[in-house]
């Protein structure tokens, strides 16, 4: 991640939007579970202070999670409960969203901005099959929220799936 950003303003531009994506199609707190982490490590390496970045990051996650129906559990309930088409649940939450993540944005350019020094070291990803499979199943079950797949696979597929990939 370090090799794509050189000042911090832009890696927060790029930690900002990932977290806002994960926290559409996993919960905002999943995403921040995943992605405080991350930005720990990655602030450690950049010789910055973190603490700005994850309270942002808490609130992009927080916003792009109302996006969607699975991005928060009130969502779900009240697309399930009200029977609400996708296109129009959508079409209802993208105004609000856009609004908060541009204000988002707009204090991530507003933050002092530093160089950052390039990594000395490159981290290898692997279980890139696995990955695939987990990806897949993911899109699956995100498909029979929104019900446009009619079928939803249980959680202990994906073990089923990683235990003959090992």
């Amino acid at each position: 991640m370090l090799h794509f950003a050189k000042f911090t303003r832009q890696l927060s531009v790029l930690l900002v939007l990932i977290k806002a994506i994960l926290g559409m199609f996993i919960t905002n707190d999943v995403a921040l579970l995943t992605m405080v982490p991350l930005t720990l490590l990655v602030a450690k390496k950049a010789s910055f202070d973190p603490l700005n970045w994850i309270v942002v990051k808490t609130i992009a996650a927080n916003i792009g999670s109302s996006l969607t129906p699975f991005g928060n559990p009130q969502n779900l309930y009240l697309f399930n409960f009200y029977k609400i088409p996708i296109a129009t649940f959508l079409t209802v939450t993208l105004g609000f969203v856009s609004l908060g993540l541009t204000l988002v944005f707009i204090y991530v350019v507003s933050i002092k901005n530093h160089k950052i020094d390039p990594p000395q070291s490159i981290y290898h990803f692997r279980w890139r099959a696995k990955i695939i499979i987990f990806i897949f199943v993911f899109i699956a079950n995100l498909l029979a929220i929104i019900r446009l797949s009619p079928f939803l696979l249980p959680p202990c597929s994906l073990g089923y799936f990683s235990y003959f990939l090992s």
